[in-house]
């Protein structure tokens, strides 16, 4: 595509990355107009030959407005080369030198209908007006699924695979979403991968890749950079999506929620977690985290779906159980994707795969929030005995290891970064409308502290910074 190569920087730029030029790499484009068209037998140029320079200076045209339509929102980007620039000693430029003026897209592309306009730039329109967006390559979903076939009954796992690669290409087009699907096949020395199967499940806008046991989290994160969607769906080969013609909530919701808050990075369907690592009954005062009351959201905000205001059940909480976990790509690029230390190849992630990401994620300010359901036939389904890999030998010792491993790091009593991310959390439920009042009387556990303050933020917030949180 055109000018590919500045794309690839603005997102770079995007990124928190800095692009350095070498004299090697600084080069000129030639002008499509200097290189003369082939003459036919009458002295004219051809017809295809015409046409085809014609699309080239378009498409030229084109890139340039997707460039600058990248480029513009990188409001900071003055400010950042001019630091990187003084850091590597270069020597002062003008303030224009960094780049050339942003024009509007209504600027440099012309109406169509202009009697003045010349061939080139009707083109350059027409290729313009065929792109939904200035980066028309890019979707708005990608549903990225982790596929293990060493498994007991392996057709029957198949079976189930079909359905559920047919209900997320239809949920997608139902609610009007442009949708791509890219598989890591895990189990490729298990009947070849099922290749056969799986090739047929998949559409000619689908991904395959086969992989030798990798891992769930170092497959999520290759697939991520393969991805086109702004939005990221991880999803696991056990779980299986509504039909579509009874509930697209799942999708429709959380695509109106990202559109409508842009600090959210991501967004569970499952559940809510008010805590992860495993505290005593007495600590906490419930038995299992099952027996959590209010797993479900306990808020609400009204979003615009299809132009119609809907009421959806919302919370923001410190982890979002993952099957499936939506994530916006450039937040899950921006804290560097998931930790793939500390997990065997073949060993699931536990907490890695949804609360350890989503605690460095709301460190980073970007918040997590847990979407609720009137009914259970909205959500998304496990089908028990699916989980088998949990059974195997070595699975619960490195679970409690990673288990730890987040305590300390993340919810430590007291600690700087569990009460910034309640803090955080609080601040995020604060758009929402919540049952303050009855939370600050009766909080659902002593660690039901991301709607109101409980009395361990109060504790670590005087402890740590000398005052009472208020909020």
């Amino acid at each position: 595509p055109p000018l590919a190569d500045c794309v690839l920087s603005a997102s770079v730029w995007r990124s928190g990355a800095s692009v350095l030029l070498g004299p090697p790499a600084l080069h000129t484009r030639v002008p499509l107009a200097a290189t003369p068209l082939p003459p036919t037998e009458h002295g004219r140029p051809s017809s295809p030959s015409a046409t085809s320079s014609r699309l080239e200076r378009a498409g030229d045209l084109a890139g340039c407005t997707s460039v600058r339509s990248q480029f513009a929102r990188l409001r900071f980007l003055a400010s950042t080369t001019k630091a990187v620039r003084s850091k590597l000693g270069c020597v002062a430029l003008s303030r224009h030198s960094w780049a050339t003026p942003l024009a509007p897209r209504a600027a440099l592309l012309p109406s169509p209908h202009s009697p003045s306009q010349s061939s080139t730039q009707q083109a350059a329109a027409e290729a313009a007006n065929a792109s939904s967006s200035a980066t028309a390559s890019e979707l708005d979903v990608s549903f990225i699924l982790q596929y293990w076939g060493g498994v007991r009954e392996p057709a029957q796992k198949l079976v189930r695979l079909e359905h559920v690669t047919k209900r997320l290409h239809w949920a997608a087009r139902l609610v009007g979403v442009r949708a791509e699907l890219l598989v890591n096949d895990d189990s490729p020395m298990v009947r070849h991968g099922d290749l056969e199967q799986m090739l047929g499940m998949l559409t000619q806008h689908d991904y395959l890749i086969l992989s030798p046991n990798i891992h769930e989290l170092r497959a999520y994160n290759r697939l991520s950079l393969l991805a086109r969607g702004s939005c990221l769906v991880f999803m696991q080969d056990d779980d299986l999506p509504p039909l579509p013609t009874h509930s697209t909530a799942w999708l429709a919701h959380p695509l109106a929620l990202l559109r409508e808050l842009s600090h959210v990075g991501s967004i569970s369907v499952r559940t809510g977690l008010f805590f992860v690592s495993n505290y005593s009954e007495a600590r906490v005062g419930v038995q299992t985290l099952d027996d959590l009351p209010g797993r479900n959201p306990r808020c609400s905000f009204s979003v615009a779906i299809k132009g119609v205001q809907t009421k959806v059940l919302v919370e923001a909480s410190r982890c979002a159980d993952v099957g499936p976990l939506f994530v916006r790509r450039e937040m899950f690029r921006a804290v560097n994707g998931y930790n793939e230390s500390g997990t065997r190849s073949g060993e699931p992630a536990s907490v890695r795969v949804d609360c350890e990401l989503q605690a460095r994620m709301w460190l980073a300010g970007f918040a997590t929030l847990n979407l609720g359901f009137r009914r259970d036939s909205e959500r998304w389904q496990s089908p028990p005995g699916q989980h088998e890999v949990w059974t195997k030998p070595g699975m619960a010792e490195g679970h409690l290891a990673r288990q730890v491993d987040y305590y300390h790091r993340f919810e430590t009593a007291g600690s700087v970064t569990r009460l910034k991310i309640e803090s955080t959390a609080r601040n995020t439920n604060s758009i929402f409308s919540c049952p303050t009042s009855r939370l600050r009387a009766r909080p659902a556990t002593t660690m039901d502290c991301c709607v109101v303050p409980c009395a361990s933020s109060r504790e670590g917030m005087a402890a740590t910074f000398g005052f009472a949180s208020s909020g």
